[in-house]
Formats: structure tokens, sequence, C-alpha cells
């Protein structure tokens, strides 16, 4: 019989109880060693876990914060706001500052002053923001509603010390002596006044704005500025501001005209171009036009219908806009394709074959093939045309257009050339007469100095045209207007200057003081900047 051994102590073996081979004994392991060992790697797997749970939460609020940011740029503020939450959930309290900074951001943006202000008495009631944080957050409120912000600091001193800088920066500012209120805009003559607002003003925290349009003098019990605010006639404003002592400033005079009339032509015009263009077929018979004419006619259209939609829109740019809308219509119409006989046929076949000629002996030809491929077999059916009235006018309009693509495929070609043989720090390409081929690069090199270069169908590469030799050598340079318009800077915001020619000669006269301070005429001309030399990714995209 076995004997029975209570509470005996049992012992755990790796491997047999008995010695080795070699005389040594095994090791043994305890349970409480076995236990120590678990739980250290229980340990470090949680400091893992934690470490892995952390870096994800991160990653998720940086992209949370990303999203965010990118709904901002695009003026999608409510989509922007619930990014932010997102992140706000998940968010550690690094990351909070920039995300309250950035929803009270939204709220402004999007006309919300209300939520803007409410959600700071949420936070400081929470106690989230303080010293430099509620700062930040008090200034932007500022710049839409002055009295607000002042309450709120007001709010944030009666559970807080005024021992920060950046806090006794706004008490000092908000006692400081009132300014007269500023507007974003200057007053003067518009078509559309939405969105009047005042300048946003650091030194004056707190300062409340009070204004009239009814031709008194503003007071405490006036209007009080919260934001952007319209003006719907042609009318006096007046404004003055109040300091936390109620002090008032002087009276600012602001005088607006609106022109309702202006706005209505410019959008019956803008609709009206576009049915023209909608109701236009693409093709080559008669009545119809090119995808080129079309969407240039839209583009111009396009152009026009965001300017309506602006908030404040100028006298002078619906104006502006008028005339390039009738210019564009003019344009179009002229380009509609129209019928033609046949010597008119033959006469425009006998000159693409010999612009075919000559681009085909020309160095750039390799990199036109396509397009000369297609204006040959363009011409090939010309040939073969029957003395149908319809075939006859495909015939001429596919002529054209198959031109036109030679013409812009060239220019293409010989400027990427250029853009790569020349050392210059950026090119601005100007279409100068609206047919959709730039003629024109201003060369802005390191020396300051202007070089005019125009494509040449005929020589089929870009010539400099900056010396009575070479000007004269190009059979075709076309004005626009009265001649080019050549500005002083690489980003089309400095001096301008009347570039025109008298007998080949290029004449530059003095300084355009009415083009020189045109925002409007800068926006019109609307040049291609290329910058980074020898890149040719921008003539790709053009």
């Amino acid at each position: 019989m076995k004997k029975m051994y209570i509470n005996r102590q049992h012992n755990i073996f790796l491997g047999n109880n008995r010695r080795s081979a070699y005389g040594k004994k095994k090791t043994k392991i305890t349970p409480i060693a076995v236990g120590v060992i678990l739980a250290f790697l229980l340990l470090i797997c949680a400091i893992v876990y934690s470490a892995a749970e952390s870096y994800n939460k991160k990653t998720q609020v940086k992209a949370h914060i990303s999203n965010a940011q990118s709904y901002t740029e695009a003026k999608d503020y409510a989509s922007a706001v619930a990014e932010y939450d997102q992140a706000l959930k998940i968010s550690s309290s690094a990351y909070k500052p920039e995300i309250y900074r950035g929803i009270i951001y939204c709220y402004l943006k999007d006309g919300k002053t209300d939520e803007a202000v409410d959600y700071a008495k949420l936070l400081l009631a929470r106690r989230e923001l303080k010293g430099e944080n509620f700062s930040e957050a008090a200034l932007m409120i500022n710049s839409a509603d002055p009295s607000s912000a002042y309450r709120l600091l007001q709010t944030y001193l009666d559970s807080n010390k005024a021992d920060d800088p950046a806090i006794q920066k706004l008490i000092a500012s908000s006692q400081a002596d009132p300014a007269i209120p500023q507007l974003d805009i200057l007053p003067g003559t518009y078509v559309k006044l939405t969105e009047l607002k005042f300048k946003p003003d650091d030194e004056h925290f707190g300062h409340s704005i009070y204004y009239t349009t009814n031709n008194e003098a503003p007071d405490e019990f006036s209007k009080i500025y919260r934001g952007a605010f319209p003006i719907e006639e042609s009318t006096d404003l007046r404004a003055v501001s109040f300091n936390a002592d109620a002090k008032a400033s002087e009276t600012g005079l602001y005088s607006f005209t609106i022109d309702k009339e202006m706005f209505s032509t410019l959008e019956e015009l803008v609709n009206d171009t576009k049915k023209l263009a909608d109701s236009t077929e693409v093709g080559v018979k008669a009545g119809q036009c090119s995808q080129v004419s079309k969407d240039r006619l839209n583009a111009t259209a396009d152009a026009a219908k965001t300017l309506l939609d602006s908030p404040n829109i100028l006298y002078m740019d619906a104006e502006n806009y008028v005339a390039y809308l009738n210019e564009a219509v003019e344009e179009f119409n002229v380009r509609i394709n129209k019928d033609v006989d046949r010597q008119t046929l033959d006469s425009f076949k006998n000159f693409a074959d010999e612009i075919y000629l000559a681009v085909g002996r020309a160095s750039i030809a390799n990199n036109v093939k396509e397009e000369l491929d297609a204006l040959s077999e363009a011409i090939a059916q010309a040939n073969a045309v029957s003395d149908t009235q319809d075939e006859i006018t495909a015939a001429y309009h596919t002529l054209y257009q198959r031109l036109l693509d030679l013409n812009f495929a060239g220019y293409k070609a010989a400027y990427k050339a250029l853009l790569i043989s020349n050392d210059c720090n950026s090119y601005i390409i100007y279409d100068v007469n609206g047919d959709m081929i730039p003629e024109l690069i201003l060369n802005r090199g390191t020396n300051n100095e202007n070089y005019f270069y125009t494509y040449s169908v005929q020589q089929g590469e870009t010539v400099r045209v900056d010396t009575d030799e070479t000007f004269a050598g190009i059979k075709k340079f076309y004005n626009h207007h009265d001649g080019l318009l050549g500005c002083s800077t690489e980003d089309g915001t400095g001096e301008f200057r009347l570039i025109t020619f008298v007998n080949n000669k290029p004449q530059i006269s003095d300084v355009l003081e009415e083009y020189s301070t045109s925002e409007t005429l800068r926006t019109s001309l609307s040049p291609v900047q290329v910058s980074n030399p020898g890149s040719i990714q921008q003539i790709d995209e053009y």
C-alpha cells in the first residue's frame, strides 16, 4: 500500500528529477517564480498595448484635425466642426486648445457668432480655457463681436486671476482710448453689398461699435455691431466705438452707393450667355462651333457668375464683366460656323497646306506629329469633298480646327524648348488676342530685363521680338486693342506700360497709373505664371 502524505511540499522540475548523463541536476522553478514571470510578461504586454493605443489615438486625432483644416479651406465649416468634434472625443489635453480654436474660428467664419460665443462660455464653465488660450479665443470673437468678447473677459475674471500677461494685455486694451471704427472695404459705388464688416482691432479689445444708416448720429442706443451686415440701399453709414469705461470715439462716416440696375444687367447677361453656349452644338456644320470656342464662352460666363455670387461687388468690376461678356459673345458669334463656297475652301486648303509643309520642316515637327497628321488628313478630306454645301462647309471648319490644334500644340512645344533652354526666374504666358493660342511670354530673367516672345506658325518656333530685326522677321504678330500691356513684376501686381509697334519697332510708354492701380485689370489679364526654371508642367496644364 502506498503511503499518503498530507501538506507535503511539491516541487516542479524541468526534465527528469534524476541527474543527467553529465552529472548535472535539472533546474527547478517554484510556483512563485512562475507567477512573477507571468506578471512581468503581462506588464510588458500592457505597456506595449498602451503605447500602441496612444499612438493610434494620436494618429486618429491628427487625421481628424487635418480633415477639419481641409474642410475649413474649402469653406465647408459644418463638416470642419464635425471633424473637430470627432478629434475632441479621443484627444489628449495637448491637442484640445488647437481644436477649441478651430471650432470657434469655424463658427465665426460661418456667420454663427452666437454659437461661437456660447461655445466659449461652455469652455469657460468647464475651465477648459485659461491664460493665453483664452486670449486667443477672445481675440477671434472680438473680430466679429467686440461687445460679447468683452463680456467673456468679465466672465473669465470672475473665476480666474488676471496675473497672466495675455489677460493683462486684454484688460489694458479694453480700457484704451477708443478709435474710430474702420471698415474692411473702401466706401464707393457697389452693385451688391451684403457683407459689410469692421476691421478687427486687437489694440482696442472689447470696444463696442454702434452704427446707423438713417443719417442720425450713432450712440449706445443705436444698432450694435455683431458681425457682418448688409446694406441694400445707397446710404451714409456712421459708426462710433465705446471702450470699457463708456468713453466714445469720434464718429466715422462712410458713403455707399448701390447700383442695383448694373447688377441686374450683369445677371441677365450671364444667363443669356449660358443659354447661347448651351444651345450651340459642337461640330463642323453651319451653325455649330468648336469645343474650344464653347469652353471659352462658358469660362467667361462662369467667371462672371462667380463674381455675382460674391458678397460684395464693386460697380467697376460689374461694369468690366459686362464688357468682357459682350466681347466674348461677339467673338463667339463670329466663330460660329458659317457656310462657305468652294473657292473659299480651296483658298483656305492651300493656306493649310503651306502651314503643314512649313511646320513639317521646322525643328518642332516631331513634337507636333499627331497634330500634323490630323491636319494632313483634313487636307486630304478637303481634296476629296463633293460640291454639296454641307460637305464644303464641314471640310472648311474641320481644316480650321486642325490648324487651331496645330497652333496650340506648336506654341506649347516651342515654349517648352524655351523654358528648358533659358535660365530665368519665371514666365508669364498671355493670350494676347484671345484665340486660345498664347502668343506672348514676358520672361522675367535674373537681370530683371523684359523679353518678348511670340510663336510663329510659319517658322514653327518661338522668336524673340525685342529688336527691330527679329520683330520684322515675324509675318504675323497680334496686337491687343491698342497694343500689348506689359507688367513690371512677375506676379502681375506692379506697374503697367503700353507696348505698341510703329513700323515694326516696339515702343514702350510711361507708367499707366490708371492700370497700375486697378486690381480688376490685373485680374482680367489672367496671366499664367510659370515658376521653377526648366519646368514644363504648367505649360502642359495650360
